[in-house]
């Protein structure tokens, strides 16, 4: 018996019924992937958080300044002081487990270079954050002294800062490196890298406080009284201003 092929109209409703398949799955498939990316950057940063409070509790409760770039030798940075703690740097070698301090929707191009892997994850210094930073200075830095904050749970200490400057910015973020090692308010992370224009996870960031739990909120709900430019509330290590 010969077999009969499709007819043109067959086939095309055939091809019609596939992209309303697709129209219909691909937000499902989407809304998936950014809920497996954000469920990551949450362990990502409560990692974090406890190579922050080890550090901490060997440093008389004093978390890690921002960044210090000394005089003369090698220049610190909040992650190179807890790498340690979270085994991602063997003398001056960074590992990949270094790949802790990205956030898996920060997808930015690539780094050549051996040993450089990028980093999602600055902290926050605005006009009165954790990220204290320094060029010059003759001796290290202090941190802040946990007792020094009356709300842990509602101050920020880590944020995200998707920097490259493949996409157009000034510098990239690299663990390690102290550009890009603190940011200071929600409008430049929302101007640089895959942060731009609303955020790394649907008009959202994902915020690590200084109690150690993590919410992913749009920016413009972090800044209390102040602004995108000049940030405060959640910012500040006075959360109430």
């Amino acid at each position: 018996m010969k077999s009969r092929g499709f007819s043109l109209l067959e086939l095309l409703a055939g091809i019609a019924i596939v992209a309303v398949l697709a129209a219909t799955l691909l937000p499902l498939v989407n809304r998936s992937i950014g809920a497996a990316h954000r469920a990551k950057c949450q362990s990502n940063l409560r990692q974090v958080s406890s190579g922050l409070n080890s550090f901490a509790a060997d440093n008389a409760m004093s978390m890690p300044y921002g960044y210090w770039a000394p005089p003369s030798g090698e220049s610190q940075s909040w992650d190179k002081l807890i790498s340690d703690y979270l085994g991602i740097r063997r003398d001056t070698i960074w590992l990949p487990t270094a790949s802790v301090l990205s956030c898996p929707a920060d997808k930015l191009p690539g780094l050549t270079s051996v040993n450089r892997f990028r980093r999602t994850y600055s902290m926050i210094r605005g006009s009165d954050g954790f990220g204290i930073s320094a060029n010059g200075m003759p001796a290290s830095l202090p941190g802040v002294r946990l007792v020094a904050v009356p709300s842990p749970s509602r101050t920020i200490i880590i944020t995200e800062f998707s920097s490259a400057i493949a996409k157009g910015d000034s510098s990239d973020n690299i663990v390690g490196a102290t550009a890009c090692s603190v940011i200071d308010s929600p409008a430049r992370q929302l101007v640089a890298g895959n942060g731009k224009p609303d955020g790394l996870h649907e008009g959202m960031m994902s915020y690590l406080f200084v109690d150690g739990h993590v919410e992913i909120l749009k920016p413009s709900e972090t800044v209390g009284t102040g602004s995108l430019d000049n940030p405060k509330g959640m910012w500040t290590i006075n959360p109430n201003d």
